[in-house]
């Protein structure tokens, strides 16, 4: 597996655009398992973009929040009382 930061620009740049365009704060690690044969990553992601559902990881997020008895954001200073 690949880290980003470790990673030549081209894959940088490939696995930027797939963590910006799945909208989501991290670099997954299938895609960085595939960044270690470039032109792999390249063919999945040039067939798979065009397909995304757009805003699919958010919307999931909001359905699972909705299904929550009493849901309540986490946020540090919660954690610190």
């Amino acid at each position: 597996m690949i880290e980003p930061s470790q990673a030549p620009a081209e894959i940088q740049a490939g696995l930027s655009d797939i963590q910006s365009t799945l909208g989501i704060p991290w670099t997954p690690a299938s895609w960085r398992t595939y960044a270690m044969y470039p032109s792999v990553m390249q063919l999945f992601w040039e067939c798979l973009k065009p397909r995304r559902k757009p805003d699919f990881f958010g919307k999931r997020d909001r359905d699972y929040r909705a299904d929550l008895p009493r849901y309540q954001r986490l946020v540090s200073t919660r954690l610190s009382n």
